[in-house]
């Protein structure tokens, strides 16, 4: 806490933690700290209600103001040609590619963003440029949609586990309808509920056994 300005101590609760790299992130509604050799900064982000996502190297949040943005280091970027996907509504990310991410709605409309167009080599960073909606994202089309509808809206968190033979499985837990595993074409493997043996269908979140 000494390590904080004394003028940047009043906040709210701390939502999310992310290790990246050598940096610490620290999300709150009112500001992103980062913590790196000893020292913190701030940044200027307002963390919305969604699941953020470390990938390829870079801290992925929907900030209240901006919607989908992107932090490296002490920069933080807002996605312009993603703005839209940002609609009040909680979201959820999970790996799709090498460049891409799997994102979720919480009433269940599930895209697959294409993040190639707005990446860098030289740089090695994903950089704000403007971008047809229909060249950074696609509907994923699933019966997983209807189990989120069914699930009255409660999408919570999405996950990239592994299969029986290294293919890439999603797990997407809800908050009232238990949890949904999923492969890449969208087709449902597998569910788990009351039904099934969950003690209960709320469902925050998940973590794969080695």
């Amino acid at each position: 806490r000494d390590k904080i300005p004394e003028s940047e101590r009043q906040f709210n609760d701390v939502w999310q933690v992310f290790c990246l790299g050598d940096s610490v992130y620290f999300l709150t509604r009112e500001k992103i700290f980062r913590y790196f050799q000893g020292r913190f900064s701030i940044l200027p982000g307002k963390f919305a209600t969604s699941q953020s996502l470390v990938f390829q190297d870079h801290l992925f949040y929907v900030d209240a103001d901006h919607g989908l943005s992107v932090i490296q280091g002490d920069q933080i970027r807002p996605l312009a040609a993603l703005h839209w996907l940002s609609n009040g509504a909680r979201l959820s990310f999970a790996p799709f590619g090498e460049h891409e991410m799997l994102a979720v709605r919480a009433s269940g409309e599930m895209f697959v963003i294409h993040l190639k167009s707005l990446w860098n080599p030289d740089s090695r960073s994903y950089e704000d440029k403007p971008v047809e909606r229909e060249r950074i994202a696609v509907n994923f089309h699933s019966p997983v949609a209807e189990f989120a509808k069914l699930a009255k809206g409660s999408s919570y968190r999405l996950y990239r586990i592994r299969g029986n033979h290294h293919e890439h499985l999603f797990a997407l837990a809800t908050l009232k309808g238990g949890v949904v595993i999923f492969d890449e074409r969208g087709q449902v493997q597998r569910t788990l509920n009351k039904a099934t043996g969950l003690v209960d269908n709320t469902v925050t979140s998940l973590y794969q056994d080695q």
